[in-house]
């Protein structure tokens, strides 16, 4: 029953015309340098939570989570508590991106807690050098080919020019 609950998710990721636009690998593997890839992101404020989708690194990437809320939102009507917003996440992230050659590994569990305090600090600012970014990668146990891999997943998709001119166009300030 679960492996075909799995192909519905599949499917509704596949029939919806926004993911491919809205969802992206940045959405799926952004959470990892706070607490993992455990859908914290997507975590709404209640019970004390703040979201992590408010902090400095996180304001401009939530557009595609109205495309999570509603695939979430079709399974629980389908098969309640069954399949994770952690895994929605990641299989959104890669339709999105047409990388269905591999299978995703799928049982992650969903997170009960969000860190914006994590978040702050541990995710690569827009205008942090490569220095700072590789640094930030380093305290969570990851080198530089960690950080080459993560960062192509920043090639997928539309991003807005200020997200990235600083580190183009002025790394020292001067043009």
């Amino acid at each position: 029953m679960f492996n075909d609950k799995l192909d519905d998710v599949n499917m509704s990721i596949a029939d919806d015309d926004e993911s491919g636009d809205e969802v992206n690998m940045k959405e799926d593997r952004t959470p990892t340098p706070v607490a993992g890839c455990d859908a914290s992101l997507i975590l709404d404020n209640s019970r004390g939570i703040v979201l992590e989708n408010g902090s400095n690194t996180n304001m401009n990437i939530a557009r595609g989570f109205n495309v999570i809320d509603d695939i979430k939102s079709a399974l629980e009507k389908e098969c309640s508590q069954t399949v994770s917003c952690a895994d929605i996440l990641v299989l959104a992230a890669r339709d999105s991106t047409i990388l269905i050659i591999e299978k995703v590994p799928l049982g992650r569990r969903d997170s009960i807690s969000a860190s914006l305090c994590g978040s702050n600090n541990n995710i690569p600012a827009l205008n942090n050098t490569f220095d700072a970014i590789l640094s930030r990668f380093k305290r969570q146990g990851l080198d530089l080919v960690d950080l080459v891999v993560l960062s192509g997943n920043h090639t997928i998709g539309n991003s807005r020019c200020t997200s990235f001119r600083q580190n183009l166009y002025n790394q020292l300030g001067n043009n």
